[in-house]
């Protein structure tokens, strides 16, 4: 699945093909109705709705591929030729502090019922 800023959502169903094959169905809480993706089947409902789909969409459904962060591992700091990084500082504990206590909320409906007079 994949959300777009302006709601479209792409739903693919990489789902084997066969005669017991599920089936992905969607639901609109807001229009009703229901839209089934069938298996192998990639679609767009624009806007979020079941009354705007492009079939066989184009553009994958998962996660968009990461950006390349460059060389994690640099053969010249691997080598001894060139200085590592700094070192993180060292992380705070916060297992020193109390622990604090918080009171229960509590509300029973009875206990603020009208009185009858």
């Amino acid at each position: 699945m994949r959300l777009g800023q302006h709601g479209d959502t792409c739903v693919d169903n990489a789902g084997t093909s066969g005669v017991n094959a599920p089936y992905v169905l969607v639901s609109s809480v807001f229009e009703g109705g229901a839209y089934r993706v069938q298996p192998g089947q990639r679609v767009m409902f624009q806007h979020g709705s079941l009354q705007e789909v492009v079939d066989q969409e184009k553009e994958p459904c998962g996660c968009p591929p990461a950006a390349a962060k460059g060389n994690e591992f640099p053969l010249a700091q691997s080598e001894g030729l060139a200085p590592l990084p700094a070192a993180a500082p060292n992380a705070v504990s916060l297992s020193s502090a109390p622990p604090q206590v918080v009171e229960p909320f509590v509300y029973k409906a009875a206990d603020h019922a009208a009185q009858p007079p």
